[in-house]
């Protein structure tokens, strides 16, 4: 589970950017797109099926 990575490993190992589908968003359990957000990562692209979120150096 993506949260769960975020969740317990140092920001040292978060990665730059990270592409998520999103097409059966409705079905999450936990809304990692909005963690990410949460977490300093910003929407920076989104096609009709993915989400791609970066965040800053």
């Amino acid at each position: 589970m993506l949260t769960g990575f975020f969740r317990d490993a140092p920001q040292s190992l978060w990665p730059r950017a990270v592409a998520i589908e999103h097409l059966q968003r409705a079905g999450w359990q936990h809304d990692c797109i909005d963690d990410m957000i949460k977490r300093g990562y910003a929407v920076i692209g989104k096609t009709r099926s993915n989400t791609l979120l970066a965040r800053p150096i």
